[in-house]
C-alpha cells in the first residue's frame, strides 16, 4: 500500500506539474488572446474613427448635393421662365409679322390707288391741257379778231 501511496503521490506531483504547465499554458494563452483583443479593439478603435470620416464626408456631400439640387431647382426655374418669354417673344414676333403681312398688303393696295390716282390726274391734265389750248386758241383767235377790227377800223 505503501507503494500505491508511493505512486499516487509521485503521480500526483506529476498531475500537480502537468495542471501547473497547463495552467501557465491557458494564462499564457489567455494573454496572447488578450493581445489579440486589444490589438482588434485598437483596429476597430480606427475603423470606427475612419468610418466617423466616411459619415461625416458623405454628409458634406449630401448637404453639398442638396445645394447643388437646389441650384438645379433654380437653374430649371430661370429655365422655364425664358421658355416662357421666348414662347410669348414667337407669338409677339408672329403677330408682328401678321400685322407686317397686312400692312404691307395695305400699302400694295394704297400705292395701287395712288398709281390709279396719278393716272387718272395724268388724264384730267392732259384733258385740262388740251381744254386750255383750246381756250388759249380761242383767246388768241378772238385777239387776232380784235387787233384786226382795230386795223380795220
Amino acid at each position: 500500500m505503501e507503494q500505491r501511496v508511493a505512486a499516487l503521490e509521485a503521480g500526483l506531483a506529476k498531475i500537480s506539474a502537468q495542471l501547473t504547465a497547463l495552467t501557465e499554458l491557458v494564462i499564457a494563452g489567455f494573454a496572447r488572446i488578450d493581445e489579440r483583443l486589444t490589438r482588434l479593439e485598437e483596429r476597430m478603435d480606427r475603423v470606427e474613427e475612419r468610418l466617423d470620416r466616411v459619415e461625416e464626408r458623405l454628409t458634406r456631400v449630401e448637404e453639398r448635393l442638396d445645394r447643388v439640387e437646389l441650384r438645379l431647382d433654380r437653374v430649371e426655374a430661370r429655365l422655364t421662365r425664358v421658355e416662357e418669354r421666348l414662347d410669348q417673344g414667337e407669338e409677339r414676333l408672329n403677330k408682328l409679322e401678321k400685322t407686317v403681312a397686312l400692312q404691307g398688303s395695305k400699302i400694295t393696295c394704297q400705292g395701287d390707288r395712288i398709281t390709279r390716282g396719278f393716272a387718272e390726274l395724268g388724264y384730267r391734265i392732259d384733258r385740262l391741257t388740251d381744254e386750255a389750248a383750246k381756250i388759249a386758241r380761242v383767246t388768241g383767235y378772238m385777239e387776232l379778231h380784235k387787233n384786226w377790227e382795230r386795223m380795220r377800223g
